[in-house]
């Protein structure tokens, strides 16, 4: 009586329904009916989340309770972050100690574990295949230190995990935060184009975006 369907892809769908009585069957077909569009990235930006508040859906607490959306606090901004919009989220890597980074960063990786983020699944809209995004880190003790503490940025396709953001304990931070006064690596503007990376992707490719913290050994 009331028949469903899951698409699984981006297109436009043409629908036939067939019903069976008595007097046999019977089907009405309507052509390009159905129209599927990609999701891209719900709130790719935080802008929609609530700050001062942990984030919600669309995106997904991986590990970790002291996330929080900022500004919050009185501060309205992070050593020049953010320079587009008003948000951002701040990772907190309480709970990962022994956490392992990517295996090879800025490249095809085994990706990290162990490390607290959020991540968030998405596709791409024909002709908009290009992410970007900002971020930085910071460190709150010594580059000498014995423990190398990270910060990663990741993109899956399922099968092939991509890092395209690293910073650790060894990083160059020219910076300060002025939220916290830690040391801070320069905020840092990523373009990934997800077509170079995954080059037999296509607008119907899921992809998760991670972002992850850890306290390393």
């Amino acid at each position: 009586q009331n028949p469903s369907h899951v698409y699984n892809a981006p297109g436009v769908y043409t629908v036939s329904l067939t019903v069976d009585g008595l007097d046999g069957p019977d089907t009405e077909t309507k052509v390009g009916h159905v129209t599927v569009t990609a999701p891209g990235l719900s709130d790719p930006s935080f802008e929609l989340q609530t700050a001062g508040t942990a984030p919600v859906a669309p995106w997904n607490i991986t590990f970790g309770s002291g996330h929080v959306i900022n500004p919050a606090g009185g501060t309205t901004s992070d050593n020049g972050m953010p320079s587009h919009g008003s948000q951002w989220c701040e990772l907190a890597a309480d709970s990962t100690n022994g956490a392992t980074p990517p295996s090879n960063p800025g490249g095809p990786t085994t990706p990290p574990s162990g490390g607290a983020g959020v991540s968030q699944g998405f596709s791409y809209p024909a002709g908009q295949a290009e992410l970007r995004f900002e971020a930085a880190f910071l460190r709150n003790e010594d580059a000498n230190s014995q423990y190398n503490d990270w910060m990663s940025v990741d993109i899956s396709d399922g099968s092939t995990t991509y890092n395209v953001y690293f910073k650790d304990t060894g990083s160059a931070t020219s910076g300060t935060s002025s939220k916290y006064g830690y040391a801070m690596t320069p905020v840092e503007t990523v373009v990934v184009d997800l077509p170079t990376i995954f080059p037999s992707s296509t607008p119907s490719t899921n992809f998760t975006l991670t972002a992850q913290v850890g306290n390393g050994t």
